[in-house]
């Protein structure tokens, strides 16, 4: 079977090679200003970063525990964060309330259609007969 673009020299993947010679540009820029990170990973063509509320709370606790260990400061662990952790142990008992209803539903739920099941089969019964 003949494959027709087998010869050809193009490329078909333009963006993708440009995209990895920027990357690898930033990183040598940033390894001669002193700075060594690695290059950013890219999300494919299509697909959003996930953004979420709970990945943004978690680096910020991160890095305030990062700049609170760097400056030997135990004090700002006490404050602004006691209302913190209050409202996520807030947030996690109304997901829990929430969690248990919802399995509730789900449990009248099932019961309901095997119910209607065992109604369905009792009548398909009588119509056979």
């Amino acid at each position: 079977m003949a494959q027709p673009l087998l010869h050809e020299k193009i490329w078909f993947d333009q963006c993708k090679y440009l995209d990895a010679e920027r990357l690898w540009q930033e990183q040598l820029v940033k390894k001669q200003a002193g700075g060594i990170e690695k290059p950013a990973k890219k999300n494919p063509p299509g697909k959003q970063a996930p953004q979420s509320s709970l990945i943004d709370e978690i680096a910020r606790a991160r890095q305030h525990i990062k700049n609170s260990l760097i400056s030997g400061d135990s004090s700002t662990l006490g404050g602004s964060n006691l209302h913190d952790i209050t409202e996520i142990a807030s947030r996690i008992q109304n997901l829990e309330v929430e969690n248990t209803n919802l399995k509730n539903v789900v449990t009248n739920l099932t019961n309901l259609v095997s119910k209607l099941d065992a109604r369905v089969s009792s009548l398909e019964n009588k119509n056979q007969k």
